[in-house]
């Protein structure tokens, strides 16, 4: 990979962020489709537009925004071995990680291990129902002890900006999932409690990746 970011970086941000506000405005009409005029498929545009949904616009939108991470963090690890000959491996392994979160995000490889979790630890039911989490929670712990000492040798706004971030992240894409998956196991998903648990969980997936592009786009500005 050589990929060299000389783009108009507020502008870019300033996209992303305004297709986000369209998908969460297009999925609030959805619902109010759904659940007050009883109009479910809207010629198909409730599917289209699903943020819990697969091969729709908001799961290529939140693919698209993990690659493109991978790409920007490629780009700041060039620029810090170009800078001071600090270790990069830091910065290639996030950005093979991105690259694999955007493969996932598509195909939906960590949904695939729910069942077998299932089956496996005797799960019925319950906040672990969406069983992918438990791995999903022990692969945070060792992210958060591998990449301690860097987390920490960060300049200190960007460490800030990519807390929060993450924290965004996290919140949206593990805890609220918990509590969806509760919600699903006791009355299913076709209800507007668990409708509304799911805008939350990827509107806070998506707003943290929006955070974490912002950042990573200043750092690579040339007065950095």
């Amino acid at each position: 990979m050589s990929v060299d970011i000389t783009l108009p970086n507020k502008k870019i941000v300033k996209y992303l962020s305004f297709f986000f506000v369209f998908l969460q405005i297009a999925y609030g009409l959805t619902l109010y489709a759904k659940f007050g005029l009883g109009r479910e498929r809207l010629l198909g545009l409730t599917t289209l537009f699903n943020l819990d949904g697969e091969n729709c616009v908001p799961s290529w939108y939140e693919s698209v925004l993990f690659l493109f991470c991978s790409l920007l963090l490629h780009s700041v690890g060039r620029l810090e071995k170009n800078r001071d000959h600090k270790p990069t491996w830091p910065w290639a392994a996030l950005t093979w990680i991105f690259v694999y979160f955007s493969l996932d995000e598509t195909a939906s490889i960590h949904e695939m291990t729910i069942i077998p979790l299932r089956h496996l630890l005797g799960i019925s039911g319950g906040y672990l129902y969406y069983a992918w989490v438990i791995p999903a929670f022990i692969f945070v712990a060792v992210f958060g002890w591998i990449f301690w000492k860097f987390f920490w040798s960060l300049p200190v706004t960007f460490r800030i900006r990519f807390f929060i971030a993450g924290f965004v992240f996290i919140a949206g894409a593990l805890f609220t999932e918990l509590l969806g998956a509760n919600i699903a196991s006791k009355i299913g998903q076709e209800n507007m409690t668990y409708a509304l648990l799911v805008w939350i969980e990827e509107s806070c997936e998506m707003g943290g990746l929006l955070l974490f592009v912002a950042a990573l786009m200043d750092w690579l500005e040339p007065k950095h």
